[in-house]
């Protein structure tokens, strides 16, 4: 690739100017610290909070970028896609997300979560070939979460998770999250980082 000697972009740059703004979900501040309400985009009423997020957070909704169905058979689930990935410069990681009021086969989300991972891989192509830049969110964790039991009016337990949070780095490992307290969840156990 030949050099256009134009300033390099950080990739929460170029992530601004690839995606519009209907794809995008936009965290909040309150008491000077980042969250936000992730809904499940099939149901409202699916909501789950997540807090003390990095400044820099950049999160995708991953259903708005067309089911390729018209082109795949999707006889092995390359067709689905998780409902969000969250994305930090500053922490060098990616998040994929699926929110379910209720149980689902493991199966069945392992292959939601792997499709959002082919979606990023699809938009690290893109930039390494439209921006020339081979770099762009290379050498970043990844972890994959899923939350059941995300209904909004149900009466929420406490929270429960899995006991080794750096396990879940790949789609079929997935940390499985029920009950979130309406408080919501810390960023840091997502990721499997503590402070």
């Amino acid at each position: 690739m030949k050099s256009t000697g134009a300033k390099k972009m950080s990739d929460l740059e170029i992530l601004e100017c690839l995606f519009n703004n209907e794809a995008r979900v936009q965290t909040l501040i309150e008491y000077d610290k980042t969250f936000v309400e992730l809904t499940e985009p099939q149901s409202d009423d699916s909501i789950v909070k997540i807090r003390d997020m990095p400044r820099d957070t950049f999160i995708i909704v991953a259903d708005r970028f067309p089911s390729p169905d018209k082109v795949f058979t999707g006889g092995r689930g390359e067709c689905k896609r998780a409902d969000f990935i969250v994305i930090s410069e500053l922490r060098q990681c990616i998040l994929y997300i699926e929110l379910k009021k209720t149980k689902k086969e493991n199966k069945h989300i392992a292959q939601q979560l792997t499709g959002a991972k082919c979606f990023v891989e699809y938009c690290k192509a893109i930039v390494e070939w439209f921006w020339e830049n081979p770099s762009f969110l290379k050498n970043y964790e990844e972890r994959y979460v899923y939350f059941r039991h995300t209904e909004k009016h149900v009466k929420k337990r406490p929270t429960r998770g899995d006991k080794n949070p750096t396990s879940h780095n790949t789609p079929y490992k997935a940390q499985i999250i029920d009950w979130v307290s309406s408080k919501g969840i810390q960023y840091n156990k997502l990721v499997g980082k503590f402070d």
